[in-house]
């Protein structure tokens, strides 16, 4: 070493002492200095973890957004293959009443018809039609938001 690297320290009573900046008394940190440093701290965890619970909460809204679209893609493939490979079946609009209870479904005057009827090349009669609140006492009121199937024996998939 050098000599100028000895000129930083004091000698005191025969020993090397630090200079005041590395003393004894100043070795720690002051309690200013922790919670400055705990302040910053709790402030970037805060904001980590925001940006987490964010991102979880957009990734989960756009897997519900994207499994209602497929959901949707099928439906709307199912539906269009149904009419390409089917036709109309005019006879459920001209009787007005649910082809397998037989009761009045609708007045023509007063309503649109509830559902799309079709019939494939085997006879087998296919209805789309929109869900029921009540579909035990009302199955053809088509108040519901979601798209049925119903089949020859009255078997109805919501979709």
């Amino acid at each position: 070493m050098t000599p100028h690297s000895f000129s930083k320290f004091k000698l005191l009573n025969n020993k090397f002492k630090w200079p005041g900046f590395l003393s004894r008394k100043s070795a720690g940190f002051t309690l200013m200095e922790i919670m400055l440093v705990l302040g910053i701290f709790s402030t970037t965890v805060l904001l980590v973890v925001s940006i987490f619970t964010t991102t979880t909460t957009l990734q989960k809204r756009t897997i519900t957004s994207q499994r209602l679209i497929a959901d949707a893609r099928f439906t709307l493939d199912t539906i269009s293959r149904e009419v390409r490979n089917s036709t109309v079946n005019y006879d459920f609009y001209q009787t007005l009443t649910d082809p397998f209870t037989g009761q009045l479904i609708w007045d023509l005057s007063t309503d649109l018809p509830p559902a799309l009827a079709l019939i494939d090349q085997d006879g087998n009669r296919t209805f789309f039609r929109r869900a029921s609140l009540d579909p035990l006492d009302k199955p053809w009121a088509g108040d519901g938001d979601r798209v049925e199937v119903c089949l020859e024996a009255n078997i109805c998939i919501e979709d």
